[in-house]
């Protein structure tokens, strides 16, 4: 007996509709990446945490990478800017910024921003000119001029001694050239930074006594509208996770080779309690 299709209504199936179909399946897998969000996120142009680059350039530097290290392991897309702190905590306008991280001795107060957590700490310190001694917060006002920047004014608040000289300036990097240059005493910054731009300009050999004056949190924080989104969530947790590894902690000396851990058996002196 001949075999019969039981389906005669069907219709054969063409390889030329399969691989058509097979192909706006992939194209709209591209379209759907492509539409996929970039998460706009603001961090200090503080050098060596980031610095901006020529002609429009994404910045470099620490912090550049860490909010990379964040949005890789959310699987998201980002861009970054390095502004002024000035600019920096001013209130956050939807249209022009999502996210931002910073370091700050407190939660984020300025209006429009919204505290998400906490990725990392570091130590805030006033190193002194070799030679020259710095144990406690008298030494501060003895010691002479101490360079800081306009944005770290303070740890030197609760200081109300008249012979403290502070002399503001935009960048460690001209802190450091104060020091060498003999304008200044001493170098007020995160003790990372100082030993990092020190070395990069040859000058190691000029940093005495360290006294530790704060613990500045870095801090991951949100617009208004994007603190409730999936996104940040995703972030809020990476974060999370990266600080209970001590993944941020680890690159951060890493990219400094800090010799801060190596220079003394014992830790500097501290007025933070």
């Amino acid at each position: 007996m001949a075999w019969r299709n039981p389906y005669p209504e069907a219709r054969p199936v063409h390889l030329g509709a399969v691989a058509v179909l097979l192909l706006s399946l992939i194209f709209g897998a591209f379209a759907a990446r492509a539409d996929e969000r970039v998460l706009r996120f603001d961090i200090p142009a503080l050098a060596p945490w980031a610095e901006n680059g020529p002609d429009g350039a994404e910045p470099t530097g620490i912090a550049v990478t860490v909010v990379h290290m964040l949005l890789d392991r959310c699987h998201l897309k980002g861009r970054v800017r390095a502004l002024p702190m000035t600019r920096l905590l001013a209130p956050i306008s939807a249209p022009e910024r999502d996210f931002i991280m910073f370091g700050t001795l407190h939660d984020p107060s300025p209006p429009g921003v919204i505290y998400l957590t906490q990725i990392g700490e570091l130590r805030g310190v006033v190193v002194a000119r070799r030679g020259l001694q710095l144990r406690d917060a008298a030494d501060l006002s003895r010691i002479g001029p101490i360079a800081t920047l306009r944005a770290a004014l303070w740890p030197f608040y609760t200081i109300d001694d008249p012979a403290l000289i502070l002399e503001q300036v935009p960048s460690i990097e001209s802190a450091v050239r104060m020091l060498a240059a003999g304008h200044v005493n001493a170098v007020s910054g995160t003790d990372v930074a100082i030993e990092a731009i020190a070395r990069q300009l040859g000058d190691s050999d000029l940093l005495g006594d360290a006294l530790e004056v704060a613990r500045i949190r870095l801090i991951l924080a949100a617009s208004e509208t994007e603190a409730k989104t999936p996104e940040a969530t995703s972030l809020r947790e990476a974060a999370d996770a990266m600080a209970s590894e001590g993944v941020v902690a680890e690159f951060i000396n890493n990219a400094l080779r800090n010799p801060a851990a190596e220079r003394a058996a014992e830790p500097a002196p501290s007025l933070v309690r």
